[in-house]
């Protein structure tokens, strides 16, 4: 029976998760599997994203940094993921945004840079908004920094990713996408500082 990859221990934050026996996990989300309106499960938290189309730059990220598989199949959890357009200004102001992906065939993508980003955005375990509604509380990222997370304004969470060289303000208006493994948060903007 095969088990959670070294990727996955790393986008589930503990590494006891690395001996849990991979085909038992699979079968336990599924029991819990959130459904959507038509009773149907939902798909995984990739498939979601991609689904979605406002995703596209962080599924590349995604992709280079190798946690996609882990985003389809790992342990449950929760992630705050810029939208597209909040992607550009993010990409811009924040300095190991820059050229993190290879854009074209003579780069090559900074894959650790790309892995910190996606884990400090990134928690274990679903956390739904009615967690966060009128409360203010600190998780842990899969990157262990803190991610301080603000539902006391009605209708929009603040969520403030700690990064070693910056932090990121993140504003959330719309309601998380579901899937069977994650909580998927779309941000809409992005402000850093150094």
């Amino acid at each position: 029976m095969a088990t959670f990859s070294r990727r996955s221990t790393l986008i589930g934050g503990f590494a006891v998760m690395a001996t849990i026996p991979f085909a038992g996990a699979r079968i336990a989300l599924a029991q819990q599997a959130p459904s959507g309106g038509s009773g149907a499960p939902l798909g995984d938290g990739l498939t979601v994203m991609e689904s979605d189309g406002r995703f596209r730059e962080w599924i590349r990220l995604l992709s280079a940094s190798g946690l996609a598989r882990d985003a389809e199949s790992g342990p449950p959890y929760t992630m705050f993921v810029p939208t597209d357009g909040a992607m550009e200004p993010y990409a811009l102001d924040f300095s190991e945004m820059l050229g993190l992906v290879a854009w074209n065939v003579n780069a090559t993508p900074d894959v650790p840079r790309i892995d910190r980003v996606v884990r400090s955005h990134t928690v274990e375990g679903m956390h739904p908004l009615s967690e966060f509604s009128g409360k203010k509380m600190t998780l842990r990222s899969t990157f262990n920094t803190e991610v301080d997370v603000d539902g006391t304004t009605p209708g929009v969470l603040t969520v403030t990713v700690h990064r070693p060289t910056a932090t990121a303000v993140q504003r959330i208006t719309t309601q998380p996408l579901m899937a069977s493994n994650a909580v998927i948060y779309p941000v809409e903007t992005v402000s850093v500082t150094r």
